[in-house]
């Protein structure tokens, strides 16, 4: 009996929690740990438009101690990045996990990354990230 009791509180606690709209509802490793890697764009839409070849040959790599490297056929780009858990405007969902992304130099495709994006999914190998500001992009990352 202790043991359901216990599984039950373990389902409630967890089960309450949920920062991703598209999940996991659960990982074994942070958010960090998860965010920490190196990406290649698996989709870009922007109003509707599928902009996804623009950045065929771009990456994004997040490290664990908060840079941040974007490189495109131009270039490669360095700066910041951090997760914004502030609940900065009453609109937003209070359970909303948001990640903001500053560059020091850029150019057109990189400043596509720049800014505060809300996080709704984020797996080892798979992150997909909603501008904050306008809510008409959404990006799909996959591990590179």
């Amino acid at each position: 009996m202790n043991k359901f009791v216990l599984l039950c509180l373990i389902t409630f606690a967890f089960g309450g929690c949920k920062k991703f709209e598209e999940g996991p509802q659960f990982s074994l490793k942070s958010r960090t740990a998860r965010v920490a890697n190196e990406w290649e764009v698996e989709s870009y839409l922007d109003k509707g438009n599928n902009k996804t070849a623009l950045f065929s040959s771009s990456t994004i790599e997040l490290t664990k101690s908060e840079a941040v490297t974007i490189t495109t056929p131009n270039g490669t780009y360095t700066g910041t990045w951090e997760f914004d858990d502030e609940d900065d405007d009453d609109d937003k969902d209070d359970d909303d996990v948001e990640i903001e992304i500053k560059l020091s130099s850029k150019d057109v495709l990189a400043s596509e990354f720049e800014g505060d994006w809300t996080v709704i999914r984020l797996k080892d190998n798979e992150m997909w990230l909603r501008d904050d500001d306008d809510n008409e992009k959404l990006i799909r990352l996959k591990e590179k």
